[in-house]
C-alpha cells in the first residue's frame, strides 16, 4: 500500500485496506469493524469522498504494477497449460487454452463496425465462427508461436 496520507483517518484507512479486497463498499466497512446498520452509510461517505478514493486509485496503481503480468507471460502459461492438455488428450482443455490464448491477441468475436474504424482486418474474426475440431486442425497444422508467443 503507498504511504499513508494524514488526511486520512485510521477508520478511513482500515476501511481501504479492506475496500481493496473486493470492492464492496458495504462488506469492507462491516470487516473493518462498522455494524451491519451503519455499514453502508460509513461506505457512502468513503466511496464519495474524495480524499479517500485517491487513496484508493494509489493503491490499487500500487498493486497492479506490483503483479507485472503481461500479455506474453499469459499467453506463455496459455501455451503450456495448452502443451500439457496435449499430452494428456484433454481436448476440452486444449480448447479452452486455444480460446483463451485467440481472445488475448484479439481472434475472438467482434463488431465490424469497431474493425473497420480501428483498421483491424475484419477477416481475423472468422475462427469465432469456426467449429471445435476446425479450431484444433488450425493448432495442430501451425504449431507453437502462431500465436505470438516466444
Amino acid at each position: 500500500m503507498p504511504p499513508k496520507q494524514p488526511t486520512l483517518t485510521p477508520a478511513q484507512r482500515r476501511w481501504i485496506e479492506e475496500y481493496l479486497v473486493d470492492s464492496n463498499g458495504r462488506a469492507a466497512a462491516m470487516r473493518a469493524g462498522c455494524s451491519s446498520k451503519a455499514a453502508q452509510g460509513m461506505a457512502t461517505r468513503y466511496l464519495a469522498n474524495p480524499a479517500v478514493m485517491a487513496h484508493v486509485a494509489a493503491c490499487q496503481r500500487a498493486l497492479l504494477a506490483s503483479r507485472n503480468m503481461s500479455r506474453q507471460a499469459v499467453s506463455r502459461g496459455l501455451q503450456q497449460a495448452f502443451d500439457i492438455a496435449q499430452q494428456l488428450g484433454d481436448s476440452a482443455a486444449m480448447l479452452s487454452a486455444a480460446r483463451e490464448l485467440a481472445q488475448i491477441h484479439n481472434y475472438g468475436p467482434a463488431d465490424e463496425a469497431d474493425n473497420i474504424a480501428s483498421g483491424q482486418d475484419v477477416s481475423v474474426h472468422k475462427l469465432h465462427k469456426m467449429s471445435d475440431a476446425e479450431l484444433l486442425a488450425i493448432l495442430a497444422k501451425n504449431g507453437r508461436g502462431k500465436f505470438g508467443i516466444q
